[in-house]
């Protein structure tokens, strides 16, 4: 009577353990699927009222407009150099910056040497530095055909050059 006591029992605690991971793997199987940042109200996702009245927008502009659009055309050099009392003080601040590291003429040519923070602006900061360094000295002022070179800090090659045109970059 034992034994068939003891067989009785080893069959009842298998098929309970069978029936738990049959109920785990079923489980398992109706909730995978991507993985959310917060829980969900039910197996089906959130209900319609959880996003009703929600201001969220996914993107900071619409996609219809253009890059370009969206920049500041209207800018001038004075834009910036107002906000100081002497123009010199903004100059400072590109050398501080390691935006500029020296300028210099040599055989009637400017040249504006830039460190490597130069690079780290986008094209648009860029032609806004070009074009402050070229209001506070006046070069493309000068002559008919006036402009300044523009020299890389590490290698002295030239990479670029202002004129009254802009800058361009090699």
């Amino acid at each position: 009577m034992k034994t068939s006591n003891f067989h009785f029992h080893i069959n009842r605690i298998t098929r309970a353990c069978l029936v738990c991971t049959m109920c785990i793997t079923t489980m398992a199987f109706l909730t995978s699927g991507t993985a959310q940042a917060e829980p969900k109200s039910t197996i089906w996702g959130w209900g319609y009222s959880h996003w009703k009245n929600q201001d969220f927008q996914p993107y900071l502009h619409d996609a219809h407009t253009p890059h370009n659009e969206l920049l500041n055309r209207d800018w001038k050099p004075s834009d910036w150099l107002d906000q100081f009392e002497k123009d010199q003080a903004l100059i400072d601040r590109f050398y501080k910056a390691d935006i500029v590291r020296k300028q210099y003429i040599e055989d009637k040519v400017a040249y504006l040497v830039v460190g490597p923070n130069f690079y780290a602006l986008g094209t648009e900061e860029q032609q806004r530095i070009a074009a402050t360094v070229d209001t506070v000295y006046g070069i493309t002022d000068r002559k008919l055909h006036g402009s300044y070179q523009l020299v890389d800090w590490k290698t002295d090659a030239v990479i670029g050059q202002y004129s009254q045109y802009g800058l361009t970059l090699q």
